[in-house]
């Protein structure tokens, strides 16, 4: 008997211990679902977890071999995970230099994108798939000077690895 009350209390620790790493990742390497002017923006809250490891995934690329693609990639793949869990629930760096002309095409870009979002239903998983594009296409578009940028140290957090690996989707 004295094994499994050990075991669980094993685990129980182990699991807090994950927990509090896991929080130092979102405190330290995380700004959640930053909006230009702070804007209110549709699901917001719900792609929280995927902007967290977006995030991550950003900060830390250079010092684990991910390219900002595979970032972006992975938080397009997430943010539509995360619209199917919604619905399932039933819940309602490098330095790139982009010229003026090309800022001007993607703003426009988005323009079209947000006024498409407006035709579809709101609440459907299509609106939720819809606004995880319109999220990918903001930061492949404008976030270039992001990409790893912030304390390199800071990734060597074990979660760090765990919470901005690409391959790891929500």
């Amino acid at each position: 008997m004295w094994f499994i009350k050990y075991a669980i209390l094993s685990f129980a620790s182990f699991s807090f211990a994950q927990l509090v790493d896991y929080q130092q990742c979102v405190n330290k390497l995380s700004n959640g679902c930053s909006i230009p002017l702070n804007l209110p923006f549709p699901y917001k809250e719900v792609f929280l977890p995927a902007c967290i490891y977006h995030d991550v995934c950003y900060h830390c690329g250079r010092v684990y071999n991910w390219t900002r693609n595979q970032c972006d990639l992975a938080f397009k793949t997430n943010m539509k995970n995360l619209c199917l869990l919604k619905e399932s629930l039933q819940l309602e760096k490098y330095n790139y230099k982009v010229s003026l002309w090309d800022r001007l095409i993607s703003i426009f870009h988005i323009a079209s994108q947000l006024l498409k979002w407006t035709r579809i239903k709101s609440g459907t998983l299509e609106h939720c798939n819809h606004g995880a594009d319109v999220y990918y296409s903001s930061v492949d578009r404008f976030a270039h000077n992001s990409y790893a940028k912030g304390d390199q140290a800071l990734c060597q957090l074990p979660c760090a690895r765990i919470m901005g690996n690409p391959q790891n989707f929500i």
